[in-house]
């Protein structure tokens, strides 16, 4: 017995086998893509990839060396004699930044700094 071929029968298995190993690419990429995905979880949940910042909390305030800025908090209390709740509200204001800005310069005042170059 002769088997006899044509040239389009040929092609048409070329085409089939080249899609059957395009799908086997298809799957692999989602397996990749997968096994990616789960490493930089992994990176991102690593204690490495998260750094603390480096802050020094002093007294009523704060002293944060990474970002480099000094944080404190004031109060005040409003006037009750004040003509209205405006005049009331802008003396508390300003009675709160003071007393913050008291803090901020007690904060300063116990930060050490020495000759070493680092933290």
């Amino acid at each position: 017995m002769i088997f006899k071929l044509d040239s389009q029968q040929l092609r048409f298995n070329e085409i089939k086998i080249f899609r059957g190993e395009e799908d086997v690419m298809k799957k692999s990429g989602w397996m990749i893509r997968i096994f990616l995905g789960m490493i930089l979880v992994f990176l991102f949940l690593s204690p490495a990839g998260s750094q603390q910042p480096l802050v020094q909390v002093i007294g009523n305030g704060e002293v944060n060396w990474g970002e480099q800025y000094v944080r404190a908090a004031g109060s005040g209390a409003p006037n009750p004699d004040a003509p209205n709740i405006a005049a009331a509200r802008l003396g508390a204001e300003r009675a709160a930044k003071a007393d913050a800005l008291r803090n901020i310069l007690e904060t300063l005042k116990g930060v050490r700094i020495d000759s070493q170059p680092w933290l």
